[in-house]
Formats: C-alpha cells, structure tokens, sequence
C-alpha cells in the first residue's frame, strides 16, 4: 500500500495503530514535520468491512486485485479493484465509508 492510500484511509477516519511497525511516514521537505499514516493488514482490513464484505478474486487476464461487495440488496452491489488484495479492500473501506 502506498503513502497516498494509507493517507485516504486515514483521513476518511480509518482506526490508526501507529504504535505497530506497520506504517509510513511522509515529509513535505526538510523542514517539515512527518506524519504518520498506518498501512492496515489484509485481515484488519477485511473486518473494518464487516458484514458488507463478501469475497476477493483475482482477474484471471491480470495482476489486479478485485473485491466484491454485496449489500442487503442487489442494487447496491460494488466492485473496487487494486493491484494487491490490501489495496482492493482499503478502497472498499473508502467506498463504503465516504
């Protein structure tokens, strides 16, 4: 997961567990101050999702990671894709919590 994602996740109110190795820091130049931003795991992922999570698969024609989501109705299917399962979810995360 990148620093931009791990960001969003973040900002979009993801619970943030910085005090794990897992995480990235971002400085603006040297002059600034860092910001710290946890890269959740898969797992963690796929439980802040809960109940609305319903599979991951991969595309059989590429690298990239696709989730489906199903809701209590079928209208409200969704579909986020990422190049790893870690990405795909966080985007589920972010789709289902903006």
């Amino acid at each position: 997961m990148d620093f931009a994602l791990a960001k969003n996740l973040k900002d979009t109110g993801f619970p943030q567990m910085l005090d794990k190795k897992d995480r990235y820091s971002f400085f603006d130049g040297p002059d600034t101050t860092g910001e710290d931003c946890y890269a959740p795991t898969l797992s963690e992922l796929i439980e802040a999702c809960g109940e609305d999570f319903n599979g991951l698969d991969r595309e059989v024609d590429s690298k990239e990671m696709e989730v489906y989501w199903v809701g209590k109705a079928w209208s409200l299917d969704r579909n986020t894709h990422g190049s790893t399962p870690e990405e795909a979810v966080a985007r589920l995360w972010l789709a289902l919590n903006k």
